[in-house]
């Protein structure tokens, strides 16, 4: 292993917090990931939809600074991509999200994702991304929380790089595995999707599929806001949004014609 260079202020927050644990073997997994030339080491809170951290070399894969990307989180990296990949992403993800409520599927899995996305830049031009990560907790709903993984240009990729990454990412996975209890968190209450087979699912974001899914429980605004740890307003923007998307005139029009996308148990 190289030698550690010195921690950046968040990376050291973040190994020796209560997020990832104070870990002397992870935190080396995780400075090695860093140390890497050529890919991005980031750590996505998809939860909360903000970035944990994020390699200060990101600015040469997206064409934004990690601050700026601090800052937005989630959405600022994803507001990069080409509206046309927006759908696959989503797709992709929420077939993830079915996978864990398998009863045969285990939070501690290794399951390697990938994904393959058009970023446009400040000036216009379009760069081909590749990223590849895994989820390492979940919360007690079984929604993704924490994950890490690696963004870097399609075009500077070997499959010795990509290799190297992916075993590094084993690696992380098992070790957190070590100090993280996922046998405390339990299956979701919320319904998820079954199947799909309309193009209005994959114009839906993760999180007003989510607020679909309280819809479908019949919870109010002011439950879901709780719920999703958003404001109402924000849960009121989306249930608007869910409306005019499904062509609904209120939540009860909006759950039946859903339903004709989703299956919801």
């Amino acid at each position: 292993m190289t030698k550690a260079k010195p921690d950046t202020p968040i990376l050291h927050v973040l190994i020796h917090g209560s997020v990832i644990r104070n870990d002397s073997i992870l935190a080396d997994l995780l400075r090695e990931c860093d140390e890497k030339n050529d890919v991005t080491l980031y750590i996505p809170n998809f939860y909360k939809q903000t970035i944990e951290y994020i390699g200060p070399s990101i600015i040469s894969v997206v064409g934004v600074s990690a601050s700026e990307l601090y800052s937005g989180g989630l959405p600022k990296l994803f507001g990069l991509t080409l509206p046309a990949d927006i759908a696959n992403l989503n797709a992709r993800q929420s077939m993830y999200m079915q996978e864990i409520h398998h009863s045969s599927f285990k939070l501690s899995d290794f399951v390697l994702q990938e994904f393959h996305w058009t970023t446009i830049w400040p000036d216009g031009s379009e760069v081909q991304v590749l990223g590849i990560g895994v989820v390492l907790s979940f919360t007690k709903n079984k929604e993704f929380e924490l994950g890490v993984g690696f963004l870097m240009r399609e075009e500077q990729q070997s499959h010795t790089v990509l290799e190297e990454c992916k075993a590094l990412l084993k690696q992380i996975k098992e070790r957190h595995n070590v100090i993280y209890d996922h046998s405390l968190y339990e299956k979701s209450a919320i319904p998820f999707v079954k199947q799909f087979s309309d193009k209005q699912y994959l114009n839906l974001s993760i999180r007003e599929l989510e607020v679909l899914k309280c819809l479908a429980l019949g919870s109010s605004t002011k439950e879901i806001a709780t719920q999703l740890s958003i404001s109402t307003h924000t849960v009121e923007t989306h249930r608007k949004n869910l409306l005019e998307k499904f062509d609904a005139k209120n939540s009860a029009e909006l759950i039946k014609k859903a339903s004709k996308v989703f299956w919801l148990e």
